[in-house]
């Protein structure tokens, strides 16, 4: 069997309610994994995804928000408690940020105030009726 195939049925076997959908999408980021960490992907056999320290340093500086959807997929696959431990920090510090409407870090270094914006569309907007129109 291929990778792919052996992790859709290991997700399947270990979380039979997942959707079909949430399976695909692990699968996906599941397969993704070990090219960014330089694997030879053609060799890979599910054992691979219990290397924790390794992924998990990998992962180290991803935002919360990104990474709780790569642990939750490690997490479904291995069922390794140490995936599922910082997937639930990573849970709970995403629920507080957004309780908190905070911005993330991306958001703040391209974040424009309405006013920039106004400004922005009043200059196009008085730019495009000076266009003539046949």
């Amino acid at each position: 069997m291929s990778l792919k195939s052996d992790i859709i049925k290991t997700i399947k076997e270990n979380r039979p309610n997942l959707s079909e959908s949430s399976i695909m999408t692990y699968t996906t980021v599941l397969i993704n994994i070990p090219s960014k960490l330089n694997a030879d992907i053609k060799n890979i056999k599910l054992k691979w995804y219990d290397n924790v320290d390794n992924i998990l340093k990998y992962y180290k500086d991803t935002e919360p928000r990104i990474r709780k959807t790569k642990l939750s997929a490690l997490f479904a696959l291995t069922k390794n408690q140490k995936y599922q431990e910082l997937m639930k920090k990573d849970i709970i510090f995403v629920n507080d940020n957004n309780r908190n409407q905070d911005k993330t870090k991306k958001q703040k270094e391209n974040w424009i105030e309405p006013d920039e914006i106004k400004k922005i569309y009043e200059e196009y907007y008085l730019k495009a009726n000076r266009i003539p129109i046949f």
